[in-house]
């Protein structure tokens, strides 16, 4: 199911002169893949389990889940 089916977004993009051309033929889709940056996460301290919210306190390997807490920061997500 949807992590967060009411949550909405606002996407800024910044590439060149013509970016209505890039997204031409995009609204015949129903989604679209976003990759993204956590350009605010500090990766300070990167734990390899954390717990994610809906396993009660069980833990999972970051790779596993949606922490933001990453040794890299990149991001993913199918949005509508």
């Amino acid at each position: 199911g949807n992590v967060a089916p009411t949550s909405r977004a606002r996407l800024d993009l910044l590439f060149g002169s013509a970016p209505a051309h890039a997204l031409q033929g995009l609204a015949e889709f129903s989604h679209v893949w976003v990759l993204f940056v956590f350009h605010d996460n500090g990766n300070k301290a990167i734990k390899a389990l954390v717990p994610p919210p809906r396993l009660d306190g069980e833990t999972q390997g970051l790779f596993a889940t949606r922490t933001p807490h990453r040794p890299n920061p990149i991001g993913l997500s199918l949005c509508r």
